[in-house]
């Protein structure tokens, strides 16, 4: 073997690559020292890259925090638009729900630490207004399309926003809690998707009435 050959270069990494890692890294930073506790050092040194390509993508503390606890959430209502959207027709409202939900609880348990983040951040936490604004955006899509429907099936849409929001954190505050608070609670990702439609869909009866 020729020792004296070069190793060879080092493949540069793109800037979407490094911005994923240093999200990632964010998310696990911030979930275990929260806000205060959390430095940009800390989240450089997990993502392995330098504290300047941190501060390239998110300048400050607060912008990093904002896209780590809504990025999850907004990023689940803009592609849950899209895929309404590319539907043929229309779905029966309890495909529609079910779909919903399951798409839901699967980014929540994917994304655990973030979304803690969201639901325990306390209202004039820095950044906080900055995050509820930055959710407020990101449902904005998804509130259209639940007004939508709302009046199709018949019922008052000018709550619209109020219903999707009590139906995301209801999900999304379920999917959320461990075995140590619930230690009976479903934990198949399409099993509770199917309790919690039916339940979002036809109360605690769980179906439809009769008649």
């Amino acid at each position: 073997m020729n020792s004296s050959r070069s190793a060879e270069p080092r493949r540069r990494r793109s800037s979407a690559e490094l911005r994923g890692l240093v999200l990632a890294a964010a998310e696990d930073v911030f979930g275990r020292y929260g806000y205060r506790g959390a430095t940009m050092e800390q989240v450089a040194g997990a993502a392995g890259v330098t504290r300047s390509v941190v501060t390239r993508h998110f300048p400050t503390k607060a912008d990093l925090f904002d896209a780590v606890a809504t990025g999850p959430l907004a990023d689940f209502a803009r592609a849950w638009a899209e895929r309404w959207s590319s539907f043929p027709e229309t779905p029966a409202p309890g495909a529609a729900v079910h779909a919903f939900v399951a798409d839901l609880v699967r980014m929540t348990w994917s994304h655990r630490p973030a979304i803690r983040l969201l639901l325990l951040t306390p209202e004039g936490h820095p950044g906080g207004r900055r995050t509820s604004a930055s959710l407020d955006s990101g449902l904005a899509d998804v509130t259209a399309i639940a007004a939508a429907e709302l009046e199709r099936l018949g019922y008052p849409g000018e709550h619209a926003a109020t219903t999707i929001r009590a139906v995301v954190s209801m999900v999304v505050g379920y999917a959320c809690l461990d075995e140590a608070v619930l230690p009976d609670a479903i934990r198949d990702p399409d099993e509770l998707a199917h309790h919690l439609a039916r339940l979002i869909r036809f109360g605690l009866a769980l179906e439809r009435p009769a008649g």
